[in-house]
Formats: structure tokens, sequence, C-alpha cells
């Protein structure tokens, strides 16, 4: 795969200097934002909790097992906006790994820039907080940058209609503004039953046990559907938990 020169830049005109894969011609929006996880690269980037978000990887080396089939993933595609990393592992090895992370990063459509001193770029966010950037070809500073927190990315992660999983006397709702699959993995370890349902669903006429409210992208501002439905459950004196 051929990497080109590329740029990350935020935007109070920092400019990060890199390489790209020759498919990237597009100018890609996102807020910047870190992780410092040493293993799960493909976990986070498929986390929908990432929409909108171009993702900086401070372990300097990713890539190194490559990438498995999708029922190790933390939903069905990649939701962050970009991936921003020091290195890329282009011989990777692993025996569940059916692909490299470059090939996975251009089948969904994702954008990368690695070549990046994440180290620095880690510390500004950590001293600035989370800023908004582009990952591009052009040095040219973009006029302006899409803020994701302005858009209501809950509902691009949400599921799209109830759905059950789970057996046991007991029912909890599970409202979805931007689930893992991991979240269920776990509810699965306990003898209840959980109903799955978008953010926007209407649970007060449900019978239910418990409400568990997901952790998702964006501002929790947009949410008005989720959060209306949310203070009248309150009255209900039933147990509610979240992420």
């Amino acid at each position: 795969m051929t990497l080109e020169p590329s740029y990350l830049i935020l935007e109070d005109g920092t400019e990060y200097q890199g390489l790209s894969p020759s498919w990237q011609q597009e100018t890609y929006d996102g807020e910047v934002v870190f992780t410092t996880g040493m293993t799960g690269y493909f976990e986070s980037l498929t986390d929908p909790s990432y929409a909108g978000q171009h993702l900086v990887f401070t372990y300097p080396l990713l890539g190194n097992y490559g990438v498995p089939e999708q029922k190790y993933w933390e939903s069905h595609r990649i939701h962050a906006s970009g991936a921003v990393m020091s290195e890329v592992c282009l011989n990777w090895s692993h025996s569940q790994g059916l692909r490299s992370l470059l090939e996975w990063l251009e089948d969904q459509s994702v954008p990368v820039i690695t070549g990046i001193d994440t180290r620095d770029l880690t510390k500004k966010i950590r001293e600035q907080g989370a800023m908004l950037g582009v990952i591009t070809k052009s040095k040219k500073k973009p006029k302006k940058i899409i803020d994701p927190n302005t858009l209501k990315l809950v509902e691009r992660v949400t599921v799209s209609e109830p759905r059950t999983c789970g057996k046991g006397k007991k029912t909890i709702i599970a409202v979805d503004c931007g689930m893992k699959a991991n979240i269920l993995r776990c509810f699965d370890r306990y003898p209840v039953s959980i109903k799955h349902v978008p953010n926007d669903y209407n649970y007060l006429d449900d019978d239910f046990d418990g409400l568990f409210i997901s952790n998702g992208p964006g501002n929790p501002e947009m949410c008005q559907e989720t959060t209306a439905i949310l203070k009248q459950a309150l009255s209900l004196k039933k147990p509610i938990f979240g992420i």
C-alpha cells in the first residue's frame, strides 16, 4: 500500500505532518481525542461512542496483530471518523487475524494518518481539551471544521428497532445511545432478560424491572427524546443505572 504525505491540522492552526494511504483524497473533519489503551485498537475503532471523533492512539505501534472477524468487534463497523497513530505495522501476525489494519480502514473508508508525534499531540489535547481537526493532503487550514457535537450522532449509532436477548424472570430495558457489544456480553452473564431499544423508544408502558442507559457519542443535549422519556421514568421508582 502506497503512503503519501498528509497532515493533521487542528482548529488552532497547529499542524502535524505524517503519511496516509493514496486512496485518501478528501478532507476529513472530526473531534481529535486520545485513547491510552496498549491493545484493543479494533475494539476502540468499532465502539459507537467514538462516532465523529479522530482517535489518537498513544501506544506507539498499531496493527501488529491485524484485524479479526466481526464477532470480536464492538459493533458491525468502524464508527470513529479517523485514526491517528505514531507507527502502523505492515507485517502483522496473529492466528485470528484476517487482514491488516490499513486494509480494514480502507475497506471501511475511514481515513488514517501515521508518522505523527502522538506523545506531543496527546499532551496538547490533555492540556487544552479535545479539539476539532482535519486529516488532509493539503497544508491549507480549512475555513471551517464541522463540529460533531452539533450533530445528532446518537441517532446514527443506535439500534433501529427493539430486540431482546438473555433469559430470566426480571427484565431490564437497555436504552442504546451508542452501546458497544461488550455491555451486552456482560449482561449475558446474569439471569436477566434484556430489551435492547433505540434511544428514542418510549418504554414507559412496558413491563420492566430496571432501566439501563448506555453511554454514546456527541453532546447529550442533542438527545432530547431520550432525556424527555427518562425524566418521566424517574417517577416510576424503579432502579436506573448507566454509563
